[in-house]
């Protein structure tokens, strides 16, 4: 017997943890692909499970204490089951690729739910087979406004259905000064009469506090109407026999009764319709030549500089044109920015409210400006204003995504802006971004250009996972503690029973946590952690590995037998639930098929250490 067994305990439980630092410093000098970390997971679950048949279940077999232990393991699941998901519901979730995907999946399933409640609230949407409504979730997609977001304008096209999730929404109407004439809250859509007639925004909507909404966009609704036979009759009737139709045509596009008829009757014919159901014939159309000409010298927009002439081309094909008259605001310095703008002619001033000067910066013929806001999808930092009347030829930022997933050129000039720095003082000095997120955000929008088939990140995205996720680093580190509770304990309750730990359980143990710290090193370095702030959660978490031990120690010195094989139990449910809840599935979608004989090669191992 050790002359002192609490230390003894401790200096064992610093032992079977020490992996934990040393996967981390590993991630410093090499990062393993994913099929030789899946390997390295599958084979420590393999000793671990292994590990605990033998030294846990086996001895309390043996005794006669099968109820106990069951009883125990099943109490120890249900307990880490309860605790991993409160602590992942507050940002723990992201200490692994597999609890990451689990999180991301259940909250999908949830929001999904909500929207199909909100579909039964649209009236042509109202009913629908479940299959028709998945095919229509599929194609929702989420988004965050800011408050005051400005998420459409009159006259944009084509028109989206929006349907908000969370927070309020002001329908504006430009007939009248811009005034508000509908509020909006959770549940309710709008912009639905344009988006079924495929004509422009007759008016402006704007958020009025954080926002969250599903947006479903007309070009793919249009398309599935081609396999849901039953949202196509709801969606033909709507339009044939709604007043609320008629009275949308009349009133914002001014059509008479016979028109409105050749209207619904060209978009509600399918008879042999075998491409998307969308009618773009009343949408105003503009020759791209003069956009093309004005972008070839546009300035202040280094992605646009001396562009080429196809390249120019292809680009004014996305613009649309749009006037102000003298005086008309374009937009507010706190607006949410979804497109560029280029100035054909007139003036615009840009208004900066934190600005020294009480003079404003003066813009003419072919400039570009609202650019820098686009690219991050941030607020805009300043007011933009028609000094006269002022003709502008807009970009939004989807389509501006669009051509730099089919313009490789335009990628590689956006690369290429993105790594000159100008983004990121943006973001810091502008949007008043901390630098380590500012740096982070540009390092994620050049690793997704939009030609590799994604959309550049948004820094509303980028703050809305910041607020929903702020405590995560802490989350983290209690997710991976929660981890390892149940080994520390286990240690300390078996050095009451015996002065000598079982050499396969502590092999079992350190195989088992040094791809764990791996995987979730390589994950929270991704998360944008540092490598000082990983090491030490880490180092902390094999001191308190060794604390518990001991604490275990002392906790369990004189308890009954009964109580020994009751705690035995507990921890061995909480290690087997994290060998199938993270560790295998983990390996598994990192891996594939190679988990499988991993797995049995760290089984085999641990009990080659019992034989020795």
């Amino acid at each position: 017997m050790p002359e002192n067994p609490v230390f003894y305990a401790f200096i064992i439980g610093i032992a079977s943890a020490l992996s934990l630092p040393l996967g981390t410093i590993t991630i410093f000098f090499w990062r393993p692909p994913n099929r030789i970390l899946a390997f390295l997971m599958a084979f420590g679950a393999g000793a671990l499970l292994a590990a605990l048949t033998l030294d846990l279940v086996v001895p309390a077999l043996e005794h006669g204490n099968y109820m106990t232990m069951a009883a125990g393991c099943i109490a120890g699941s249900i307990l880490y089951l309860t605790l991993n998901d409160i602590i992942n519901n507050r940002g723990g979730f992201l200490r692994k690729t597999s609890t990451t995907v689990s999180y991301f999946n259940r909250h999908s399933a949830r929001r999904f739910l909500k929207l199909h409640e909100s579909f039964k609230r649209i009236p042509f949407l109202q009913g629908l087979p479940e299959h028709e409504a998945k095919l229509l979730a599929s194609i929702s997609h989420a988004k965050e406004y800011p408050p005051d977001a400005l998420l459409y304008q009159k006259g944009d096209a084509p028109a989206n259905l929006y349907i908000i999730e969370e927070g309020r929404v002001q329908l504006l109407d430009p007939r009248h000064t811009m005034e508000p004439f509908l509020q909006l809250k959770s549940g309710d859509s709008f912009s639905r009469l344009a988006f079924i007639t495929g004509l422009p925004n007759a008016t402006a909507a704007r958020t009025t506090a954080h926002t969250s909404v599903w947006v479903i966009d007309q070009y793919d609704f249009s398309e599935i109407l081609l396999k849901a036979p039953v949202l196509t009759q709801k969606l033909t009737s709507f339009l044939r026999e709604s007043g609320e139709v008629t009275r949308y045509l009349q009133e914002r596009h001014g059509m008479g009764a016979e028109e409105q008829q050749r209207w619904i009757a060209s978009l509600t014919e399918t008879k042999g319709r075998t491409t998307p159901l969308y009618c773009p014939a009343k949408l105003q159309t503009e020759m791209p030549e003069p956009a093309a000409a004005l972008l070839q010298q546009a300035v202040r927009f280094p992605v646009f500089d001396q562009l080429p002439s196809h390249l120019a081309m292809r680009i004014a094909s996305f613009m649309r044109k749009l006037e102000y008259d003298a005086g008309e605001v374009i937009y507010r310095n706190s607006e949410f920015a979804d497109r560029l703008y280029l100035i054909e002619s007139g003036t615009v001033a840009l208004i900066d409210p934190y600005t020294e000067s009480p003079d404003p910066g003066t813009y003419g013929h072919g400039t570009i400006f609202g650019a820098l806001s686009m690219i991050t999808g941030a607020h805009h930092a300043a007011a933009a204003m028609a000094q006269s009347k002022v003709t502008l030829w807009t970009l939004k930022r989807q389509d501006f995504d669009t051509l730099c997933n089919s313009e490789p050129k335009l990628a590689t000039r956006l690369e290429g802006f993105l790594k000159s720095g100008e983004v990121r003082d943006y973001l810091e000095y502008r949007q008043n971004f901390h630098p380590d997120i500012a740096t982070q955000w540009t390092r994620k929008a050049i690793e997704q250009i939009p030609h590799s088939g994604k959309t550049l990140p948004t820094a509303e995205e980028m703050t809305a996972d910041l607020r929903e996720h702020k405590n995560a680093p802490l989350a983290i580190w209690l997710g991976i503690f929660l981890d390892g509770i149940p080994e520390s304990l286990v240690i300390g309750a078996l050095l009451v029973k015996s002065p000598v730990i079982s050499l396969s359980l502590l092999a079992g143990l350190f195989m088992s946590n040094y791809p764990e710290a791996l995987s979730s090193s390589a994950g929270m370095r991704q998360q944008g952690m540092s490598f000082r702030n990983v090491l030490m959660m880490w180092s902390s978490l094999t001191l308190l590995t060794g604390l518990g031990a001991g604490l275990g120690h002392i906790l369990f010195t004189g308890a009954p037998a009964g109580m020994l094989t009751l705690m035995e139990g507990i921890a061995a449910g909480a290690m087997l639930t994290v060998i199938a809840e993270t560790m295998l599935p983990e390996a598994y979608l990192k891996g594939g098929s190679i988990t499988g004989l991993s797995t049995l090669l760290g089984f085999l191992g641990a009990i080659m250490f019992k034989v020795l």
